[in-house]
């Protein structure tokens, strides 16, 4: 298995240790762990162009290099075997569920923490409904985590969840836990 960590600057001290603890207790698969460092996070996370961060918009390139040209790489290169776990935070969470609703068959599990949904006036909380009737990939699995309180209300997870509630399809395991 292998684990794509966005901002892996940030994130993957995290990821490789929670992977060390729960693996060396056998509770999952000892996992590959990808550590992506981000040189614009607007650009690459962000699916939707909005004129207060300029750059951004462009997950759907990011999600292509991410398919295309690192995963066949990991894959090559690496002992794999072609399960992979997206793990994102923030503007990365929101990258994890756009690409969850818009290729879904390059990921098996998906992770978003504290994800932003807030971004460009909700656009994603607009556009989820519509993309999670068409998810048809069987076996995915999403979890949405957010700080307790306010921060889940601030990144509008509560929301996510409403709509999750109401839309998501029975080949999708999703939860969603505050921390």
């Amino acid at each position: 298995d292998v684990i794509y960590v966005l901002d892996g600057d940030w994130n993957t001290k995290l990821l490789s240790d929670l992977e060390q603890l729960l693996g060396n207790e056998g509770r999952i698969p000892h996992n590959i762990i990808v550590s992506i460092l981000n040189t614009d996070r607007d650009r690459d996370f962000l699916p939707t162009h909005n004129e207060s961060n300029k750059t951004s918009g462009g997950a759907d390139k990011f999600l292509s290099f991410m398919k295309d040209e690192l995963i066949p790489y990991i894959n090559k290169t690496y002992p794999s075997d072609g399960s992979n776990t997206l793990f994102g935070h923030s503007f990365g969470g929101v990258f994890v569920t756009y690409a969850l609703l818009t290729e879904p068959q390059v990921f098996e599990s998906y992770i978003a923490a504290d994800p932003s949904y807030w971004w460009d006036n909700n656009a994603m909380l607009k556009w989820v409904p519509s993309k999670l009737t068409a998810l048809t990939t069987p076996g995915r699995i999403l979890y949405v985590t957010g700080r307790e309180g306010n921060g889940m209300q601030d990144m509008r997870i509560p929301q996510m969840d409403s709509i999750l509630k109401k839309y998501a399809p029975t080949t999708l395991t999703w939860k969603l836990m505050a921390y």
